[in-house]
């Protein structure tokens, strides 16, 4: 059980390193960003979870936040599972 919360730990922490650099590149490329082959290759490691993310929430929300409600979203998951991992007995 606890290799499994950690498969996953790792699965939710490659998505938020490949959201977090997405969001530097969104700084830094400017508009442009499109056009940048290394902003689409990271565009594509969180894509499952943004695609989650917006058939999840409301159609209220904008499509340019949903980035952003899937960080916040990963980022109580991993803080959960490292919270949890180390309670659970091998």
């Amino acid at each position: 059980m606890r290799q499994l919360l950690g498969v996953v730990q790792l699965v939710v922490a490659i998505a938020l390193m490949g959201l977090v650099g997405q969001g530097v590149l969104y700084i830094l490329a400017g508009a442009g960003r499109e056009r940048n082959l290394f902003y689409q290759i990271v565009r594509i490691i969180p894509s499952p979870f943004v695609k989650l993310t917006r058939l999840l929430t409301p159609r209220v929300f904008e499509d340019r936040v949903i980035p952003f409600a899937t960080f916040c979203i990963l980022s109580v998951i991993f803080i959960w599972l490292a919270v949890a991992i180390p309670q659970v007995e091998p």
